[in-house]
């Protein structure tokens, strides 16, 4: 488990599950490869799933990207309504060394 914070938020990442046979579930087609975790915003958690895009890895460096929708409605954020819709798209990318 990972947690990571900022100024507002707070993201806790329980990880990527694993197929029966172990592997990464991107190794089955048959499955849409997701990060499950939470994320706190101003103080109010829910729990998200991320859909992974890409996950490379090169040597000692491993990179995922990943998109999900959120409702900042959800996490008590209504105002602004005339700058930004209620659902945002969120896009992150991770980066791994060994």
């Amino acid at each position: 488990m990972t947690t990571t914070s900022g100024p507002l938020t707070t993201s806790t990442w329980l990880g990527i599950p694993r197929a029966a046979s172990g592997a990464g579930v991107w190794n089955d087609p048959a499955l849409i490869p997701l990060w499950y975790g939470e994320l706190t915003v101003c103080g109010v958690t829910h729990p998200i799933a991320v859909t992974l895009g890409t996950v490379a890895h090169e040597g000692k460096r491993m990179t995922a990207s990943g998109t999900t929708t959120i409702d900042r409605y959800a996490f008590g954020i209504t105002k602004a309504k005339d700058m930004t819709g209620r659902h945002l798209k969120i896009t992150s990318e991770v980066v791994a060394h060994r």
